[in-house]
């Protein structure tokens, strides 16, 4: 089966014995009026970190799409075919009342 997905969010962390990242996407929780943020595992296509996106700071802001597939460690995660850097910055936290 062919997937294609499309994700904008911040950059987290890197999965430890592993060769993904977070990327964290803030998703609003009506009811609560605040965000939840949901950590989606992604790789490189490569399946290696001596990519550029492995070495790109926490919190830079990026763009981007990738199909999905099955880890027996992870899940479901993305695996990464092309990217867009939106900011190399941290992104601005929402506070309620915003």
């Amino acid at each position: 089966m062919i997937s294609n997905v499309c994700l904008t969010g911040s950059l987290g962390e890197l999965i430890k014995g592993t060769i993904y990242r977070y990327v964290n996407v803030d998703r609003p929780v009506p009811k609560d009026r605040q965000f939840v943020i949901d950590k989606i595992p992604v790789c490189h296509w490569s399946k290696t970190h001596k990519s550029q996106f492995s070495t790109l700071p926490v919190g830079a802001c990026i763009s981007l799409s990738g199909r999905l597939e099955k880890d027996d460690d992870v899940g479901i995660v993305i695996v990464l075919q092309e990217y867009l850097v939106l900011s190399r910055e941290s992104t601005i936290q929402l506070k309620e009342g915003d």
